[in-house]
């Protein structure tokens, strides 16, 4: 579930039509002359602010006190760098991807590996949409804020996935449809929308497959809530390297949380359909056929992290770097 396909291949690659690409780890090339004019800007618009505050006094006390950060010091140091860079309205630094491998990185080999990648690309982004969101600066863009606004808004589909997953559970437990009638009349509106909908995504992911994503969506869910929290809390993100090395054993305690939600789900179904076979008024076989689909559907995607969890290393298996052919190992 970690292929990266779609958004290096789709979503980095579309945005160079308006030079908004951004750096998203270790395999970057960047300007020198770029960073280090956006770090020197950077300076001199915190010491200003000192000298204002401080007078000379603070204008002495920064030139010794403030640092250059030819990258800015941040969990998402990558992200944070680009959005600099494409702020500058003097200079208007533009950014391309290229589609060719110049770097291979590894996905993450255990359970702790996936956990701590993803709850600092979570805290990362946060942090930055919540303390100094380039949407509402001058100096970038329109059209190069639109691509930062995607990438927190899909960031922000924690907020409102639990209300997709929770739904069809709420509603074997109490009998209520969040529509008046699973008619015949419903159906012929519903389902043309959401099989155009599913072809125009596989056409717009040049039919790349999309499954992977949403599942780990869904996988990844408490995690995102998890970073939510804590940025909203004040605590800035940490910087702890992903390992490396394979790993087994303990990778089920990372998503304990999945597990109790697939308990809840089963359960509520259970409860559904014996609701429905005692007779109760507010269970029809309509309301149990459709929210049974439905919760069969987000069981599966909840189940797909699990399988991962109980993954475990070949024995004898080649390290990271002896998995290189010669050719690629020179280059990375």
């Amino acid at each position: 579930m970690s292929e990266p396909t779609v958004f290096f291949d789709i979503i980095q690659r579309r945005r160079n039509r308006n030079g908004a690409s951004f750096c998203c780890g270790a395999g970057s090339i960047h300007r020198r002359e770029a960073i280090f004019d956006a770090a020197l800007k950077r300076k001199a618009a915190d010491a200003a602010q000192l000298s204002k505050r401080y007078g000379s006094t603070g204008l002495q006390t920064a030139a010794n006190s403030l640092t250059l950060e030819p990258y800015r010091f941040h969990v998402s140091e990558d992200i944070y760098t680009s959005i600099l860079l494409h702020s500058d309205a003097e200079r208007k630094w533009k950014s391309v991807y290229h589609p060719q491998a110049e770097a291979r990185m590894l996905s993450p080999w255990s359970m702790r590996a996936w956990a701590t990648q993803r709850l600092k690309y979570a805290g990362g982004t946060f942090d930055i949409m919540l303390r100094d969101n380039p949407l509402f600066k001058s100096g970038m863009p329109w059209r190069t804020k639109l691509h930062y606004a995607s990438t927190f808004w899909s960031y922000l589909t924690a907020l409102w996935t639990p209300v997709l997953l929770l739904a069809p559970a709420f509603s074997l437990l109490t009998g209520l449809a969040p529509v008046r009638a699973y008619s015949t009349e419903f159906f012929l509106h519903f389902l043309p929308m959401v099989v155009l909908g599913e072809l125009a995504m596989l056409a717009a992911c040049k039919g790349y497959g999309i499954g992977g994503g949403r599942a780990l969506a869904i996988s990844t869910l408490h995690i995102q809530l998890r970073a939510l929290w804590l940025v909203l809390n004040g605590k800035r993100p940490k910087f702890p390297p992903t390992p490396k090395t394979p790993g087994a054993g303990a990778g089920y305690r990372f998503i304990w949380p999945n597990i109790l939600l697939l308990a809840g789900l089963a359960l509520s179904g259970i409860t559904g359909a014996a609701l429905a076979l005692t007779g109760s008024e507010h269970h029809s076989s309509s309301l149990l056929v459709v929210n049974l689909f439905w919760l069969s559907w987000n069981m599966f995607l909840v189940s797909r992290i699990t399988f991962a969890a109980g993954w475990k290393p070949l024995l004898n298996a080649p390290s990271p770097k002896q998995a290189l052919p010669p050719k690629e190992l020179s280059n990375a």
